[in-house]
């Protein structure tokens, strides 16, 4: 339930964000002057970022204060009437569901967290969840537990890498300031299940919670630099949308084609820390005009925010011996540059390759390629690419008629044209259309929470192992009007989907 204190809480930056329009619409006021940036020098504004402000503009623009005064006079009186019990609030929940969620939120044995991809909200045991968790943090050559909190001794070193850079000119002191935390925020470590690859036992996706951390500011400050530069590979996605733009300029495709995707093994975790900064360092020198200081100034904070990658769980410290932190912000572009570096190498250059790929693309660590030729060969290729380097492995999949990738299924048509489950539509109102039905498992480890449609169409209602069992029916098992009994079903997640 939402407090009177939140309320004004959002209101406070509502009518902030309405003076400050309202101030900096007027262009006469007087701008500071920022003395001039040279090339050789990165600064906030040359890269796109700030620093959060608590200017507060004068209330001098009397349309705007009257409306803002209107506004909290009637949200006042609500609050009021409210309080009183002069008004009453109709919950869109009946009290049996309000009931169920509270249950779910108040189950100390439970753990609810969104799926790694789908959307899906999951509620896992919490035993399972946290000893997933503990599994991971047990691969020595992946984490170490270290005795102590290293923050001050982070600290110091970057604040000697900042003092050095900017004495040679190679960032401004408004950068400088930025890159140094002084009160940070220490890391945690949690995981995201990724039903999608195990509905009875889904594995977790490791993630380091790292907002507003000591490496925070070094993280986005190299995603500002690398960033730029990724949409210039070879094999780039941006998105769904624009994978399905490059299906459709490709005509038809030559006969007994296959539909191919290979999926990098745990990348993040898995490039190994000097392979990755090299990387990094000779796509830069390829793809930008840096000079000598600049490349030495994005390989220092690469190598901070990678060697020094820490966090916190269970009142224990780990530091992170490989790979980059999936939450850190250079984590994606870092991973582009790594994979790029991996087809320049390895793939483009293959005679397989050359002779049988007809499409390849990739998002980040997913690959969707058409295969010319049979499957044998396509195994070969496979095992090839897997041999290239020892920390970098792909799993495959193939089919000749239909495969899903990032959020579509692709399929081959008559006449070898290919199409998708998706319907876009682009411009100011784009939206993206996917029809999916997905069924729930019965599993002794879970209790069931599912969405069903009941009485209002495209009405979504979350349902868990307590609802009356006739309201439990057509997402369990696609047939209508069927009767869960209570107690019996101890499936603890379904994959949600809504009508649109």
């Amino acid at each position: 339930m939402t407090t009177r204190s939140q309320v004004d809480q959002e209101l406070h930056r509502f009518f902030r964000t309405l003076r400050l329009k309202a101030h900096f619409a007027d262009r006469s006021h007087d701008q500071a002057v920022e003395p001039p940036v040279t090339p050789t020098c990165f600064s906030l504004k040359s890269l796109g970022l700030r620093v959060g402000s608590t200017f507060q503009p004068p209330r001098t623009y009397h349309p705007v204060e009257t409306f803002i005064s209107i506004v909290q006079k009637d949200v006042t009186s609500i609050l009021d009437s409210i309080e009183k019990g002069h008004m009453k609030i109709r919950n869109n929940l009946s009290q049996e569901e309000y009931k169920s969620l509270l249950e779910i939120k108040n189950n100390k044995d439970l753990i609810i967290k969104p799926a790694d991809k789908g959307g899906a909200i999951v509620v896992l045991d919490r035993s399972y969840y946290m000893e997933e968790i503990r599994k991971q943090l047990r691969d020595n050559t992946t984490y170490t537990p270290i005795p102590y909190n290293p923050t001050f001794e982070i600290a110091k070193q970057i604040q000697r890498v900042v003092t050095h850079y900017q004495g040679l000119g190679i960032i401004d002191s408004r950068l400088g300031d930025f890159l140094i935390n002084r009160h940070p925020v220490t890391p945690v470590f949690y995981t995201l299940p990724k039903v999608h690859k195990d509905l009875w036992k889904p594995p977790g996706r490791p993630i380091v919670e790292s907002t507003n951390s000591l490496l925070s500011p070094l993280a986005i400050t190299l995603e500002k630099i690398l960033s730029p530069t990724v949409p210039n590979m070879r094999s780039f996605t941006k998105d769904t949308a624009h994978f399905l733009k490059l299906l459709r300029d490709l005509g038809p495709l030559p006969p007994q084609s296959v539909l191919v995707t290979m999926d990098v093994t745990s990348l993040y975790t898995s490039i190994g820390h000097q392979q990755g900064i090299e990387a990094v360092m000779t796509y830069l020198q390829q793809h930008t005009t840096f000079t000598t200081d600049k490349l030495s100034f994005c390989r220092d904070l690469l190598g901070l925010v990678l060697t020094k990658n820490f966090f916190l769980f269970e009142d224990q410290y780990y530091m992170q011996q490989k790979g980059t932190a999936m939450g850190s912000n250079v984590a994606p572009p870092y991973a582009n540059i790594f994979m790029d570096f991996f087809e320049n190498t390895f793939v483009y250059c293959h005679p397989l390759f050359i002779s049988h790929v007809f499409f390849w693309q990739r998002y980040i660590d997913d690959v969707f390629l058409i295969w010319m030729g049979d499957v044998e060969t396509l195994i070969g290729f496979h095992n090839d690419l897997n041999l290239c380097t020892s920390n970098i492995e792909f799993s495959i999949q193939y089919d000749h008629g239909s495969i899903n990738f990032l959020d579509t299924l692709v399929l081959i048509r008559s006449g070898g044209l290919v199409e998708t489950d998706l319907d876009i539509f682009t411009g100011n109102q784009s939206k993206l259309r996917v029809t999916k039905r997905r069924a729930a498992l019965s599993n002794p480890m879970f209790t069931l929470v599912t969405s069903v449609n009941v009485k209002k169409k495209n009405t979504t209602y979350l349902h868990s192992g307590v609802c009356p069992p006739a309201l439990c029916f057509s997402a369990l098992h696609g047939k209508k009007n069927k009767e869960i009994k209570s107690g019996t079903s101890q499936v603890r997640y379904v994959i949600q989907s809504k009508n649109h």
